[in-house]
């Protein structure tokens, strides 16, 4: 068996905004959560002959119902509801986090895109998985977007092992120059998932993982 991939062009729609807003006299300028580092990545291992060596994943959109399993429901059709309204550009949804149309949908397919690979590992079609998906979703809480994170995608996988493939115990280690808030609080007094989070000390969120 071999790494499993996941990746979708619609990933790299998915729409930040700016950081800074004109009516605040600030020049805006790109977010820094882009699609093109992602697509770097992506082009690279097309250009370097790797992505032909790895087996190519169909992700799909995950459930309400899967999400809920870390997230509260209020919370995720309070998404769905702005990321519907196509009268308004974007929506602020949390502590550095808009979301913009379609937004929701792209983020169920990223969380998506995760499940598929942890049922193409449970399944013994691929003996792991590397997922280049966005949005991420390390900062967000059960009921809470945050850090341009709106579905904790790594959360919605590690229920899922437990509930639909009937592991016994998970180990998530995230390593990224912020704290992984979300998934450590969302497993926080759960003995059956080891959470390690590698960050650097004060960054994101403030006086948060010490």
């Amino acid at each position: 068996t071999s790494t499993g991939y996941i990746f979708h062009e619609l990933y790299m729609w998915h729409d930040q905004g700016a950081m800074a807003s004109v009516r605040n006299s600030v020049q805006p300028t790109p977010h820094w959560e882009t699609p093109e580092s992602k697509r770097r990545i992506h082009n690279l291992l097309s250009v370097s002959g790797v992505l032909d060596q790895l087996t190519l994943l169909r992700p799909r959109a995950a459930t309400l119902e899967e999400c809920e399993r870390v997230h509260d429901r209020s919370y995720l059709e309070m998404l769905q509801r702005c990321s519907n309204d196509d009268t308004k550009g974007h929506h602020v949804v949390g502590e550095e986090a808009v979301i913009a149309p379609g937004g929701f949908d792209v983020a169920l397919l990223s969380a998506g895109g995760c499940l598929a690979a942890l049922d193409a590992v449970m399944r013994g079609t691929v003996r792991n998985a590397y997922c280049l998906v966005r949005p991420p979703g390390h900062h967000a809480e059960r009921a809470a977007a945050m850090g341009f994170c709106y579905i904790n995608n790594i959360a919605v996988v590690a229920a899922a092992a437990k509930a639909a493939h009937g592991l016994s115990r998970v180990a998530i280690v995230d390593w990224d120059v912020h704290h992984g808030n979300g998934t450590h609080h969302m497993f926080d007094d759960d003995p059956s998932v080891l959470f390690v989070s590698i960050h650097q000390d004060g960054n994101y969120p403030a006086r948060s993982g010490a």
